[in-house]
């Protein structure tokens, strides 16, 4: 809890901790052995995400929340500063122990009442069903509106721009390694469905003469659809679920009026396309998961409609078929019947999104392939950092596996510890299959011998569990690029241009969500990446709950994909924040009589 920004809130927030720990000591007392290590345990992951700095990249400031931002180093970190840290972290560690026991017990002895009978009602009524899940979708989309109207009319990142102006047919290009691509209409380097939906979107606009309609357009119904998605999430949670009324109040408030999942769906991306997609495919595979766990039977309409959303889902991001595939591999292997069908909805989706589409659909559309350095990125970043500190170490037979694959003097003068993007343009796109190969075999093997160089290669993937970044965010408008097109996309607007809009209303209030403690915590990443995750496993540690282990897997293969992420932005997250609801679901009892 080093801040940047001045003592005086440290102060405040430290002195009201301690205040609460030292009046709350004896709850601590009366937990069983098992509880108080696991509070401790959670207690001391929580401070470490509190105290330890970030590495946040130039532009990543304007989400960090406020008082704790900080950006240090701590390869470079002096003794010092490092025993400070301890300290810190040891303490709160006490602090936070004390707080959350006598939490508990608060919860435990007080019967809370947080919703209103009106509101209880409306959500013993609703039910999942596709009637409910549109109704309760027009509610969560009706307070989505404000936002979508101050983040409007229209933001559009880098990659996005890129996608509209291949897709419009100006001369496509590989927006990573800078090289044409004769012949090709657009490229797959950004997901080849998203460029196609947002194609189909800025077409329909210049039809009736006004891009900017059918890019806004999309905006409105892509936000529609996501709030369709949190809908079904909802519902299926309550459900399937024990879920207290107050609980799922809780979950529809935050989902409604937090504007970190509306303020997500503003933006013209293609993590924002996907999500919609992947939350519906979580909502199938929860479900085949608790049909498994009861051990009834699974139609084969049922199969083909979750094989419909794994495609789609693996179409528009591509790391979503790895998290499906393994996903489901799970659970094949603890079923105990219905394996055919289990095993159709594992094989079929991969087959087509990894196999059918590259090597049929692709030719056919004129569709350059991504290129084969994209998941080599990490492996690169790791590999040219250990060698520029050991190459003395390395054997020359090691040196000229790694030249054939990359172009080491380009790539130790290129690297960046914010990003493996420098590093990875140093790729050799001629390197043959058994180069790359070898490469990774070498990469391995480097892992192993200098494992604290290779952590300290990639220190940006620490920034999604710290305190820091939220999730409220707002986005310009990136209209073109020179070589190829011009500013051809809505060219009446200037480029990285902030609207009416977001400059008098959405920056101001992003700014003042990031100032104000709890809204900044409701927002803050680190809650739903960390804090809840492992809250929801020690609360199953501690009642020995076994049954969402199987549910848990998505989770659990998101952060291996991260491991693997090219640098740091809370985009790449997203996952966790839509599908949070189902996190907090694996802390309550499994209803074993819901099913229809």
């Amino acid at each position: 809890m080093i801040g940047s920004k001045g003592a005086l809130s440290l102060t405040i927030v430290s002195a009201a901790l301690f205040c609460c720990a030292f009046f709350g000591e004896s709850y601590f007392a009366n937990l069983s052995r098992r509880k108080k290590f696991l509070t401790v345990f959670f207690s001391s992951v929580v401070s470490c995400s509190l105290v330890i700095p970030g590495v946040w990249g130039q532009g990543q400031e304007s989400n960090v929340s406020f008082p704790w931002y900080t950006n240090v180093d701590l390869s470079q970190a002096s003794v010092y500063l490092i025993v400070l840290y301890i300290v810190e972290i040891a303490l709160c560690t006490w602090a936070f122990s004390i707080i959350i026991a006598s939490v508990i017990r608060a919860i435990k002895s007080e019967n809370i009442k947080i919703v209103s009978f009106k509101a209880q009602v409306y959500l013993d009524r609703i039910n999942f069903s596709l009637s409910s899940i549109i109704k309760l979708a027009l509610v969560i989309f009706s307070c989505w509106i404000p936002i979508l109207v101050i983040n409007g009319p229209v933001c559009i990142p880098m990659d996005s721009m890129v996608q509209l102006i291949q897709v419009r047919g100006f001369p496509a290009w590989d927006p990573m390694m800078m090289t044409p691509l004769p012949g090709y209409w657009f490229s797959d380097h950004n997901p080849a469905l998203d460029t196609i939906i947002y194609g189909a979107f800025d077409f329909f606009g210049r039809l009736l003469n006004s891009e900017l309609f059918g890019l806004a357009l999309y905006t409105w119904v892509w936000a529609f659809f996501a709030s369709v998605s949190l809908s079904a999430e909802i519902l299926w949670v309550k459900s399937r679920f024990k879920l207290p009324t107050s609980v799922l109040f809780i979950c529809v408030a935050l989902v409604s009026f937090i504007p970190a999942c509306s303020s997500y769906m503003t933006i013209l991306m293609k993590d924002s396309t996907w999500i919609p997609f992947y939350v519906l495919w979580m909502v199938a595979f929860e479900e085949l998961c608790y049909r498994v766990y009861l051990n009834k039977n699974i139609g084969w309409k049922f199969v083909l409609f979750s094989v419909c959303l794994t495609v789609l889902a693996g179409l528009t991001k591509k790391t979503s078929i790895y998290i499906s595939v393994l996903s489901l591999l799970t659970v094949l292997i603890s079923a105990n019947s219905n394996r055919i069908k289990i095993l159709f909805s594992l094989l079929f989706p991969a087959i087509v999104v990894l196999f059918l589409v590259p090597s049929f659909l692709f030719p056919l559309l004129r569709i350059a392939p991504g290129g084969g350095q994209e998941m080599l990125g990490t492996p690169i970043q790791q590999t040219v950092y250990v060698v520029s500190l050991h190459q003395s170490e390395i054997e020359k037979k090691d040196i000229d596996t790694i030249s054939r694959v990359v172009d080491l003097s380009s790539a130790k003068q290129n690297w960046n510890q914010a990003t493996v993007d420098p590093a990875k343009q140093s790729y050799k796109s001629h390197a043959s299959t058994m180069d790359k190969l070898a490469f990774i075999g070498l990469w391995v093997k480097l892992l192993i011998h200098y494992p604290l160089d290779c952590v300290n290669a990639v220190p940006f993937l620490r920034n999604f569990f710290l305190l820091g970044p939220t999730y409220y965010t707002n986005g310009a408008l990136k209209n073109g690029w020179e070589p190829s097109g011009g500013y051809a996309i809505l060219s009446q607007f200037a480029d990285c241009e902030l609207s009416w809009t977001q400059e008098h209303l959405s920056v101001p209030l992003i700014n003042f969500l990031n100032k104000t403690p709890v809204l900044m915590l409701l927002g803050a990443e680190v809650l739903y990446t960390l804090w809840l995750p492992l809250a929801v496993l020690c609360a199953n540690l501690a009642h020995r709950k076994k049954v969402s282990i199987p549910m848990a897997m998505p989770f659990l293969f998101t952060y291996l994909t991260m491991l693997m992420l090219p640098a740091y932005q809370t985009r790449y997250s997203i996952s966790f924040l839509f599908c949070f609801i189902f996190l907090i679901a694996f802390a309550f009892p499994v209803n074993k009589k819901s099913l229809c």
